[in-house]
């Protein structure tokens, strides 16, 4: 017995900090990119999203990896918030502070992904559903 919770709270942990894929229409003010691709990670009030092979602009001439750490979450009723604010998104792990993050809300429900905010000056928002 005292084995198999060991093993139960292993798994709560492994599962609490695993990542969840999403998949939707990622608006960069008046330009929609279709199929964007967001892992959001999870581990305890912190979150972590990437934004995967993704582009903010239609003349945009290639496709990159965004990553937003330092998000924080409050989950209640299976659902959970995440905000945050002043947050430099990396790219190829490079910082990207012309494109700092501002305003960021978004909520994370078992089958959907939403989330607004600000990359510099443009306005972001991403409407998503779980890839299964």
């Amino acid at each position: 017995m005292k084995h198999f919770l060991l093993f139960c709270s292993a798994l709560v942990m492994f599962v609490a900090g695993c990542a969840q894929m999403y998949v939707g229409e990622l608006t960069t003010n008046s330009y929609t990119y279709k199929n964007a691709k967001m892992e959001l990670t999870e581990q305890g009030t912190t979150v972590t999203l990437l934004m995967k092979h993704v582009k903010f602009a239609k003349l945009m001439p290639v496709k990159v990896d965004v990553e937003v750490k330092g998000l924080t979450g409050n989950k209640q009723q299976g659902t959970l918030s995440i905000k945050g604010h002043n947050i430099i998104p990396l790219s190829n792990g490079k910082p990207h502070q012309k494109h700092t993050i501002y305003n960021f809300v978004g909520k994370m429900s078992p089958t959907t992904l939403t989330f607004d905010c600000l990359m510099g000056e443009k306005k972001v928002s991403f409407r998503g559903k779980v890839a299964w």
